[in-house]
């Protein structure tokens, strides 16, 4: 909207247009030369109003701001409305339209400067505003209602009510007034100064229209964080201009937190001194980083992580492996520094400032250990020996001794330390152990957090584990390791995955899938009559899987967080229908015994009867008592279940939100145990290679198509000026 300013010449009567930023300013008359004066103010916010609505044509102004002081000078309280209803073609409902229009801005032009005080108070949060000003639209929008914004922000509990009235009684004291019209200008000769005293009060305009001199006479400055805002005088600013216009015109540029007080900006507009440079008018709050945490272990983890160690001539190095640790009850085991997480910032416009998320390790307490009061250390619980899992649960373990198979007299296993079987683990049968150590596994399961040994080999079994997996032989089965593979004899119709390396260096390999992320030495791989064998390198299979698993975990924690937060707003909106039930059950038990009162002191006219209707108006209101006072009851009753109710779901609630920060922790875990780990894509063939096996790496794969004997063979990159690509290389071994 634009905001002319209309002037007629006293000796002429010519009609003068003249743009806001020249208000107050001594011209002359174009016509006839007569001194004459420019109005110091705009037009009326109900003019200005109807003029963008286009209800009046700017040529209409100048005829009707007369017509609007003659009234002023005989009833200053008239209002520019009791002037547009006589304007041709103003009808009484265009006029009902401008009155809410005008309503409607002084409101949200009020809420505005409410809401910028409490941003910058640091009493509102602006995700918070946001959801107040969506409520007032959606509100307004079903029922065209316009809510107050201050309303809702204490009903939902985002400000309390002594704030509000706080910056309510701020904001009236700063401008007690949003509704005055101009006041007539006294009379007075062209060259006399109007006092300051005696400045005609002003009708607040929209930002746009009172800004368009400020936008001339001040320039606006953002650092480049958005985390100050400055103005500088380019020209004078009108003599008019006060603090609280310079504050009105800030705002209209959105500069939303952290404002200065306006008593330092009537410094700027009283002291030159201040004016000559640059004035800061917001200062934002920068965001403060956080640290991450940390978890010291104290006792050797990684005595078993052989598989990651490339030697000299290209051999993975399964052999070096640590001394076993074993620690006595009550050694501190491990010890964690936590994350101090990051304060968010709040630029000058108000937008938050994110800092980036801390890393905070999870100390997970396992078998055999207890923790500290504050949960930041883990001590041994028993003698035994100390084990940290990938997903950072620290253990120690014992161990159990199964004198034969695993069978009926058995059932299933699961013990939280160590298992040795002296037996097989037959099909059908499921041991479930920190480690496990047994003769064989003839079709059974496995489900391990650390080690697993079988000391002769496995068939037609499944092996997950967190660790490493060592067998005689492996046929027909499956095995996930998140740690090495190493097997003495054969691997026929495998799969195989592992994150570490995989050791088949003495036997073979025949129509088996083998994948390693830390590489793979085998002996023959594939005959002359087998299917070929498919040879991952440099890939994390096992990884992969349980990180899908873990997102599944966290899914279904996720699902039940939101269908516990859905409970908690069925209980809110059941709770607002009990208490608008006990209201109306109450104004009913209300308005009956009044009128039964009235009837027994015999004022039937004020109970609105008379004396023939009494005797059944008195059975019915006793009826309607009776019957609110039961609901009555029913209402207070749910309401005590409902209280209860609400506890359990919010207990249900943060059971499952801690539920889902563990879930998600033991997944940060697992991607941070994976990256201090370097994958390897390389096989290592001692012994030859059939034509057929396919190799696949990272970024390339290929398939044999002859005999290799004593290779290596290795994903590589190839680049150039402008392109590059990885191939699959053999590299001859020399005799």
């Amino acid at each position: 909207m634009s905001a002319p300013l209309f002037c007629i010449c006293g000796a002429c009567n010519v009609q003068h247009t003249f743009p806001s930023s020249r208000q107050g300013e001594k011209t002359e008359c174009t016509a006839c030369g007569a001194p004459m004066r420019i109005p110091a103010g705009s037009l009326p916010l109900i003019l200005q109003l109807a003029l963008h609505a286009g209800e009046i044509q700017a040529e209409a102004i100048p005829e009707l701001m007369t017509r609007f002081q003659d009234l002023r000078a005989t009833n200053p309280k008239a209002d520019m409305l009791e002037v547009l209803r006589q304007h041709p073609g103003m009808t009484e409902n265009r006029i009902r339209k401008l009155e809410t229009a005008r309503r409607l801005w002084l409101q949200r032009n009020r809420e505005k400067r409410f809401a910028a005080a409490a941003l910058r108070l640091n009493w509102l949060r602006q995700e918070n505003l946001d959801q107040a000003f969506e409520i007032q639209k959606i509100i307004f929008q079903k029922n065209g209602k316009m809510l107050g914004l201050e309303e809702i922000l204490v009903q939902k509990g985002f400000l309390r009510p002594e704030q509000q009235e706080a910056i309510a009684r701020a904001l009236e004291k700063a401008q007690p007034s949003q509704e005055k019209m101009p006041e007539p200008a006294p009379p007075s000769p062209p060259s006399e100064k109007t006092p300051e005293k005696e400045k005609p009060l002003q009708e607040d305009a929209p930002s746009s229209l009172p800004g368009e001199s400020l936008d001339e006479a001040l320039i606006l400055h953002i650092s480049e964080d958005n985390l100050e805002a400055f103005i500088e005088m380019a020209r004078p600013m009108p003599e008019s201009t006060t603090a609280q216009d310079i504050l009105t015109w800030i705002q209209a540029k959105d500069i939303a937190f952290g404002l200065v007080d306006i008593s330092l900006i009537e410094g700027f507009i009283k002291f030159e001194m201040v004016r000559r440079s640059r004035f800061k008018v917001a200062q934002g709050k920068a965001p403060q980083p956080g640290r991450d945490g940390s978890v010291r272990i104290h006792f050797p983890s990684d005595f078993l992580s052989s598989g990651a160690v490339l030697s000299e001539d290209g051999r993975i190095d399964f052999r070096q492996r640590g001394s076993i640790p074993h620690v006595a009850q009550g050694t501190l085991l491990a010890e964690k520094t936590p994350a101090i997480k990051g304060q968010v910032g709040i630029d000058v416009f108000g937008h938050m400032l994110p800092v980036e998320a801390v890393i905070d390790p999870p100390l997970k307490p396992g078998t055999g250990v207890y923790t500290s009061e504050d949960r930041t250390k883990i001590f041994a619980k028993i003698n035994g020996q100390p084990t940290l899992r990938a997903s950072g649960e620290v253990s120690v373990i014992d161990e159990i001794l199964i004198k034969g198979d695993v069978g009926y007299e058995t059932g299933h296993i699961q013990y939280g330390g160590k298992v040795r079987i002296l037996g097989k683990i037959p099909a059908g049968f499921r041991v479930e152990a920190h480690q496990v150590t047994a003769e064989s596994v003839d079709g059974g399961l496995i489900l391990a957090k650390g080690e697993v040994v079988i000391t002769s080999g496995v068939t037609e079994g499944e092996i997950h584990t967190e660790g490493d997996v060592r067998a005689r032989f492996i046929n027909k089965s499956k095995i996930r390791a998140l740690g090495n593979v190493v097997v003495v004899g054969e691997v026929i119709d495998a799969d195989i995955a592992c994150s570490g390396g995989c050791d088949i260096r003495l036997g073979k390999v025949i129509s088996s899938r083998i994948a390693a992320r830390q590489g793979i030495e085998a002996h023959t791989i594939g005959t002359e009559v087998s299917p070929p064998s498919t040879i991952t390198i440099g890939v994390d299979l096992p990884l992969q899987e349980k990180l899908a698993q873990a997102d599944k975990h966290i899914q279904q924690k996720r699902d039940l967080l939101a269908e516990n937060q859905s409970r908690l707003a069925d209980l809110e909106a059941e709770e607002k229908a009990l208490l608008a039930g006990i209201t109306e059950s109450a104004q009913i038990q209300d308005r009956s015994g009044l009128r039964l009162r009235l009837i027994e002191k015999g004022r039937l006219e004020e109970a609105e009867t008379h004396s023939a209707e009494v005797p059944t108006l008195t059975r019915t209101l006793k009826a309607a008592m009776d019957n609110a006072e039961k609901k009555l009851a029913a209402f207070f009753s749910r309401q005590d279940a409902l209280e209860e109710d609400r506890q359990k779901v919010e207990a249900d609630i943060q059971s499952s939100q801690e539920a889902l920060d563990e879930a998600l922790q033991e997944k940060k875990a697992l991607e941070i145990w994976s990256e201090e780990r370097q994958p390897i894509p390389l096989l290592r063939i001692n012994g030859k290679a059939h034509p057929g096996t396919r190799i696949v790496g990272p970024k390339a794969q290929a398939a044999l198509q002859e005999i290799c004997s004593a290779a290596m063979i290795r994903e590589v990159e190839i680049s150039d000026a402008e392109n590059k690509e990885y191939v699959i290389r053999i590299v001859r071994q020399r005799p």
